[in-house]
């Protein structure tokens, strides 16, 4: 069987080809640039037939995504996360709507920010679109929940977003491939007003069915429960990349007096947590960006601390020398053995080969004297 080391954005690409989709669409944008590529090339090198391309922009990429999982097709769609903004209308709509077949929106959010305008967050854009999202911690993860994602999608017949950060998409890992063979898939769009084009009254009742849904998937969400005493006192809960720098930091701590919870899916979370949380006397949540978990914990219980009470930074991204000077204060750890690895850094630039850049050049010659507001 075939092994070979991917990038993240490439073990994504892996998991939506084995998980039977027959359109990738995308835009570009550091850090999902890679995902549609190596699909395309998935694509070439097993003679798959499926369909993959680069849309205009995000909205159209989404669009064309969408259209086909409208007609019982299994579709991908790629961007960043200041991509998703462009996107958010027709994703709002398809929440309530649903599919026919199977939709997973890649989305890779730049906490930093290393590359982007901004440091959002879309597992809150899922929170508010009410759609659920994975959240891999590395590698073969993102290529397993990306398989997990079009399964999800097709059993409920919602969108399902998997996110990533950019330490997830461009980390590397030696990844042993799955059987990659062309999926019969029905394809055929059923006209239906009342669903497809439907009036207010009936998004109405479309949001009850997506409430609805909600709460089933909210049911069957995965956590993983790292005990590490018969008794501790204190509790991590994390997704995502956070996660593996949690225990990477408690090794150096070299403590086992902190259990740790990893949410696979960080919306919606399984109400089943609610049993395990008056088991302790302190509980931190540590979650790049935004206090997604932590704001559905606080249903539960609600002396928590994270980012609301400003225990977590609400900016920046969180490093493993931030985590464990956090984890140090908050569970008063003493006799940190953490050298922060020096880090010279480089000025920006344009990525090689990007269209961008003969495109600002030759703005500079026309215009020399120009004032330039735009991205």
């Amino acid at each position: 069987m075939r092994k070979e080391i991917l990038m993240g954005n490439e073990a994504v690409a892996l998991g939506l080809i084995e998980g039977g989709c027959n359109l990738i669409s995308g835009y570009p944008g550091t850090p999902s640039s890679e995902i549609l590529p190596f699909a395309d090339k998935l694509n070439k090198e097993y003679s798959l037939n499926r369909f993959v391309e680069w849309s205009v922009n995000e909205k159209c990429a989404f669009e064309l995504a969408y259209a086909n999982s409208m007609c019982g097709g299994y579709s991908g769609v790629t961007m960043k996360q200041v991509g998703l903004n462009v996107a958010m209308d027709p994703l709002m709509s398809a929440a309530y709507i649903g599919i026919k077949g199977a939709m997973v929106v890649v989305v890779a959010d730049d906490p930093g920010p290393i590359s982007s305008q901004t440091e959002q967050d879309s597992r809150f854009a899922a929170m508010f679109a009410k759609l659920p999202v994975y959240d891999p911690s590395g590698v073969s993860e993102a290529r397993d929940f990306a398989k997990n994602a079009v399964n999800l999608s097709k059993k409920y017949e919602i969108p399902v977003i998997l996110r990533l950060t950019g330490r997830v998409a461009h980390g590397k890992e030696n990844i042993q491939f799955n059987e990659i063979k062309n999926k019969s898939l029905n394809i055929e769009f059923e006209k239906n007003p009342l669903r497809w084009a439907a009036i207010p009254r009936f998004r109405y009742l479309q949001h009850i069915e997506l409430n609805k849904k909600i709460e089933k998937i909210s049911e069957e969400s995965k956590y993983h429960f790292i005990r590490y005493g018969e008794k501790n006192k204190f509790l991590i809960l994390t997704s995502g990349c956070c996660y593996s720098h949690i225990i990477d930091s408690l090794n150096y701590f070299k403590t086992k007096e902190i259990d740790v919870i990893k949410f696979d899916m960080p919306y919606p979370i399984n109400p089943e947590i609610k049993k395990l949380l008056n088991d302790y006397e302190k509980i931190l949540v540590i979650e790049e960006m935004y206090p997604v978990i932590e704001y559905q914990i606080m249903k539960f219980r609600n002396d928590i601390s994270g980012r609301l009470d400003k225990t977590i930074p609400y900016e920046g991204e969180l490093g493993i020398d931030r985590i464990v000077e956090v984890i140090g204060k908050f569970f008063d750890i003493k006799n940190i053995k953490f050298t922060k690895p020096e880090n010279k850094g480089r000025k920006p630039n344009l990525c090689p080969g990007c269209p961008h850049r003969s495109a600002f050049y030759a703005i500079k010659k026309a215009f020399p004297d120009g004032i330039y507001p735009s991205d």
